[in-house]
């Protein structure tokens, strides 16, 4: 029952906060000992919960469907916000980028549960029982990011499900919509809220998934996609505060991806929703 209430996230916006409430007892039931529920926001599509083994804070993210990877309507959005600024040097700069943004396909994405922020540095510290120190220990690279959530019944959170967060549920091109409200936030990135409650989305994180030169072959529903380059893949390039000139808001947009060279990212925890409750 409760996937199926999650699996469309126009319908889960249309819940009432007591059903909501609800669903999130519910959730945090079937997730066994050391969770609990919190209460949602009447103005987020989100349902808050608290993960005790961790102290972590959570949020459950309805599915949906979206178009991943650099489409022409995200193309389109960008002409049109960078206006005379648009020009053929930018159009080539993106043409060489867009290998590895495409083929295009629409994905599937499952209800899942994510941590709200990254983990920061003393959270990476406490979590890794010391292993990691010091204070930019939050940026850890791939394989040590995978085996922290893993060692706590976590996963790094995949591609797909980042893009969907950054897109906010397939409604925007740019990260929470963040090229068309530069001025209205005066570049301060903290002013940007997702409908899911999820924080710090402009930072590189990494995705559970393995790298991929291009979306050839990708699944199309959230899962992550291994067997790849064997360096892991990141997402969240640029931040509104970063954004000087026009051009600059290509940093922006919700399909961009690291490639091969990312050394290290920040960490955040997710998993899959139980397959019954």
């Amino acid at each position: 029952m409760i996937k199926e209430l999650l699996e469309d996230v126009t319908a889960f916006a249309r819940l009432g906060i007591e059903e909501r409430k609800s669903l999130g007892r519910s959730i945090a039931a079937a997730l066994g000992d050391g969770w609990s529920a919190d209460d949602p926001a009447e103005d987020l599509d989100a349902l808050p919960l608290a993960h005790q083994p961790t102290g972590l804070s959570f949020v459950v993210v309805p599915g949906g469907a979206f178009e991943m990877g650099l489409t022409e309507d995200d193309l389109a959005e960008l002409r049109t916000t960078m206006g005379e600024a648009w020009d053929d040097d930018i159009a080539a700069s993106l043409e060489r980028d867009a290998a590895r943004l495409r083929p295009v396909r629409r994905v599937q994405v499952r209800p899942f549960l994510v941590a709200r922020g990254y983990l920061q540095a003393e959270e990476v510290e406490r979590l890794s029982g010391g292993r990691f120190q010091g204070d930019y220990c939050y940026r850890l690279g791939w394989g040590d990011a995978r085996q922290l959530a893993a060692s706590h019944g976590f996963r790094l959170a995949s591609e797909a499900e980042l893009e969907w967060l950054a897109r906010d549920g397939g409604r925007s091109r740019f990260t929470l919509d963040a090229a068309r409200k530069l001025e209205e936030i005066e570049g301060d990135s903290e002013l940007l809220r997702s409908r899911f409650g999820v924080l710090d989305l402009f930072e590189t994180q990494w995705a559970e998934d393995d790298y991929h030169p291009s979306y050839e072959g990708a699944p199309d529903t959230s899962v992550p996609w291994m067997n790849g380059a064997g360096t892991g893949v990141a997402r969240g390039l640029s931040r509104p505060e970063y954004v000087e000139e026009p051009h600059q808001i290509t940093g922006l947009l919700a399909a961009l991806r690291t490639n091969e060279t990312q050394k290290e990212a920040c960490v955040r925890f997710a998993r899959d929703l139980p397959s019954r409750g």
